[in-house]
């Protein structure tokens, strides 16, 4: 009986010290760009509308020249992004202007997905 309730004690005492540091608020100081908020989540959006345009030529929902066309675009924004980060910091108003320039590409490739204008043939690819 004396060992449970040593142990029990013990494990109290434990959680107890390590509970007021828990509580402690946690300022992450001015937001980095590639370590902040969205710096990652910019480059993962990157990623993965480079993957729909891959995956919209592979199903044959875009052609060549739309895919290369968006392609382009989308190496445009992120030549941007990197312009914008080379100093180390993205403030409120890059955030917005890649948000909005990510978001603008994102509805030109749903649209040249599904405008139907691939028309498979022998000298079409």
């Amino acid at each position: 009986m004396k060992k449970i309730l040593l142990s029990a004690l013990a494990v109290a005492a434990v959680a107890g010290a390590a509970l007021p540091a828990a509580a402690q608020a946690w300022d992450p100081g001015p937001v980095r760009a590639d370590y902040g908020d969205r710096g990652r989540w910019d480059y993962d959006r990157a990623d993965r509308l480079a993957w729909r345009i891959d995956r919209g030529e592979r199903d044959g929902s875009l052609n060549r020249w739309e895919a290369r066309r968006l392609r382009s675009e989308l190496n445009d924004i992120r030549s941007l992004q990197y312009r914008y980060m080379r100093d180390g910091w993205m403030n409120g108003w890059r955030r917005a202007d890649l948000d909005r320039r990510y978001e603008a590409l994102s509805q030109r490739i749903r649209w040249e997905k599904r405008d139907g204008d691939y028309r498979p043939g022998p000298y079409y690819r």
